[in-house]
């Protein structure tokens, strides 16, 4: 889930909305985690599976794999 704060004067609204696994993976990269069991353990999933998922999203061009690390797409 992806949880959104917007201000508007005084107000404050939340807003959230779900969003695949795959895309908390890259949000995860883009926010500095570069270690697959450290993303692993933070989205509750083996690290097998962020594996698969980084592989995936390797070839959509959206993150890059190095060596044993990810990081952001250039």
């Amino acid at each position: 889930m992806l949880w959104r704060l917007t201000t508007e004067g005084d107000r404050v609204a939340v807003d959230c909305q779900w969003h695949s696994d795959v895309d908390a993976l890259v949000d995860l990269v883009k926010g500095g985690m570069t270690i697959p069991r450290d993303i692993a353990n933070e989205l509750s999933v083996s690290a097998g599976t962020v594996s698969k998922w980084a592989r995936k999203v390797q070839d959509s061009g959206r993150i890059r794999i190095e060596g044993r690390q990810y990081k952001p797409a250039a």
